[in-house]
Order: C-alpha cells, then structure tokens, then sequence
C-alpha cells in the first residue's frame, strides 16, 4: 500500500476539527485510490479509514459500498455525488418544516454542524431566526458556527455547553445533527443527549438533521465507537489521582427525537429502522468486520 495514502488516512484520524462532510470526503478521495491499486490495497486501507474516525455512519458506509462493490471507484464516485444531493434535499425538508407557522422563530442547537447552519440561513432569509448556539468544548467549533451564523444575518446567542439549557426554556425546537443514525439512537457531540432529555422534559421538540449516507444497518451500528478526545484539551496537567475524561461523541436516543429531517422526508422512528435496513450490505459488512478483527 502506498505510503501516502496511510499519512492521509492517518491525518484524517488526527482531524478534530473538520465536519462530517469534509472528513467523508478526504476519506473518499483515499478510498478510490487505494481501489485503483487493487483489491488488497483497498482492504488494508478500509479498518484504517473506519478506526481514524470511529463515529461516522457515513465513512463505515463508503467502505462497505466499496469493499461490495465489482467496481469501487464508480461505487464511491456515485456515493459522493449522491451525497451531494441528498445533502441540499436535506437542508430543503428542514427548512420546509421550519417555515410552518409564522412569526419568530428561536431555535436552539449543539456544537457544530454545517447541514444544520444552511438549514438555519436559509430559513432566516425568510422568517426572523435567533438561534442559541453552544461553544462546543474543548475545541470551541460551536463558536465558529456562531460566528458564521451571526456573519450571515441571524441574531445568535452563544452559551457555554452547561448553560445552553437555559435556552431551551423559550426555544420553539432543538435542532442536531448526526454522524451516525442508527434503528435505536443517533450520535452526536457529547451533551446532545442531555439537551434533548431536558428538551422533552419541557416539550420541546427535537429533530435531527441527517442525509441517508449516515443512517447504518445494525451490522455496522455495532461496530461504531464513540471517539475519544485528548485529556490535554480538557486539563493539560492534572493533579495526581485525576484521571481526565474528553468524549467527544455520545448517543442520543431515537425515543427522545420527534423525527429525523432527511432527503427521504420527516422520518418517525419505524421510517428511521426501515431506511437504515435498506443500508444493509451483508456481506461487505462481514468481509469488513474480518478485516478489523485482523489489523493491528
């Protein structure tokens, strides 16, 4: 295997910062050259392209479309360009829902996310939006959203990860996203779960944003991990006996979500389990498991 292709995979592994939609995309480009190199070359690059980013559905499905695939480069060339789509039919179902109804509409939201953000500016080019958004501690990508969304026109309040609950008491809804949707939960920044226990409890509504790249069959909702991020962003030097925790990623139950926003529509739960069945590659899926089971 080529060298360089290991040095981007293992850049893409120490990317903490990078949406979902940028990471599948460097993690594409490495797949289809490692698939032009040949059948070998492409099973030992995809555990490695799985284990740098451990979270996200829609990695684990590009390997497995390519791993099952006759031709995997024309397979994850047209993974890529339905993922393109999917993603603008996503921000048009959400922001459809948002514009029901009139008046002010004030929205709260977790860490970062750029579905999220264009569903937000476009409904804000037609209805008043305030949206409170969270820092997203320890690397702050919430505060760049923040940014962003002031940047284009929205009036934006920006919270601490523990005080954005406080917003939720006059939010009309609390918007995520999703690295992963699965039949039983999605994932999402850590304190999304919280968030959306505490929206329930004050009936608020939540809705998750997500393409279908990122809805997974049960095969690979049990092989995905909850990544973990360094100690030394929380606490550089922690006194002896402390032993620092830095999850980034945790998951939200589909029980506390009123519907997922995807380019398949406003998902209930039974639609969710049903498109992620549609997801399902069994015999990728086996030949992937196999090849974890044997990398370092």
């Amino acid at each position: 295997m080529d060298d360089s292709l290991a040095r981007e995979v293992t850049g893409i592994a120490h990317d903490y910062r990078s949406g979902a939609s940028a990471l599948l995309r460097r993690a594409l480009a490495v797949l289809r050259r490692a698939s032009a190199t040949g059948p070998a070359s492409l099973e030992r690059l995809s555990p490695m392209v799985c284990k740098a980013q451990p979270s996200m559905g829609a990695l684990w499905n590009a390997v497995c479309a390519a791993l099952g695939a006759d031709d995997p480069v024309k397979t994850l060339d047209r993974f890529e360009r339905e993922t393109d789509r999917a993603e603008q039919a996503v921000i048009q179902v959400a922001a459809r829902l948002l514009m029901e109804g009139g008046g002010a509409l004030r929205l709260a939201t977790c860490s970062a996310s750029r579905t999220v953000a264009s569903v937000v500016q476009a409904v804000g080019a037609q209805r008043t939006v305030r949206v409170a958004c969270a820092e997203g501690r320890p690397i702050y990508e919430g505060r760049g959203m923040a940014a962003g969304l002031a940047a284009a026109g929205l009036v934006v309040d920006a919270y601490t990860d523990a005080g954005l609950g406080a917003a939720l008491h006059s939010s009309d809804m609390l918007l995520l996203g999703a690295d992963a949707v699965t039949g039983d939960w999605v994932i999402n920044k850590a304190g999304s779960a919280q968030l959306a226990a505490l929206a329930a409890e004050l009936s608020v509504p939540v809705y998750v944003v997500a393409s279908r790249d990122k809805f997974v069959p049960p095969g690979v909702a049990a092989l995905l991990q909850l990544r973990q991020g360094h100690a030394a962003e929380v606490w550089d030097q922690p006194p002896h006996g402390v032993t620092v925790r830095n999850p980034y990623f945790e998951r939200v139950p589909l029980t506390l979500v009123c519907a997922v926003l995807s380019d398949g529509g406003v998902l209930d739960t039974g639609q969710v389990v049903k498109t992620c069945l549609e997801a399902d590659r069994p015999a990728a899926i086996a030949r992937l498991t196999s090849l974890l089971a044997e990398s370092p």
